[in-house]
């Protein structure tokens, strides 16, 4: 049985749709953070450092890249940089997306509050 691949672009349109349904600002999409590394959140509002990952594979034997030492380095660099950075699973994302919805709005809200302190 061959395993179905969901797309960058497809990924891409959902979030685009969740945001849109739950009245989250829209931020930018795969934004790279990091001067010279490559690395790239897969959704940002860079104004308040805010950064979302959407980490897929954690159903696969070795769990997946977000499971990597790798990854582990980009979000911790991302911290220096002085980044919040919320992650959640495809299954969050498909199962709870009332819950992810709010906490996403409340840490909008709590970086635009930290930024005007």
């Amino acid at each position: 049985m061959r395993k179905l691949k969901i797309s960058k672009d497809t990924t891409r349109i959902r979030l685009a749709f969740f945001f849109r349904v739950f009245g989250i600002p829209a931020g930018e999409y795969e934004y790279r953070f990091h001067p010279e590394r490559r690395w790239r959140f897969d959704h940002a509002w860079p104004p308040i450092k805010l950064a979302m990952e959407l980490d897929g594979g954690q159903w696969e034997v070795f769990g997946g890249a977000h499971n990597r030492d790798k990854d582990r380095d980009k979000i911790n660099t991302a911290i220096e940089f002085g980044w919040s950075v919320l992650r959640y699973s495809t299954q969050q994302f498909k199962n709870e997306p009332n819950k992810m919805a709010e906490q996403i709005k409340k840490c909008i809200q709590a970086r635009k509050e930290m930024k005007n302190v």
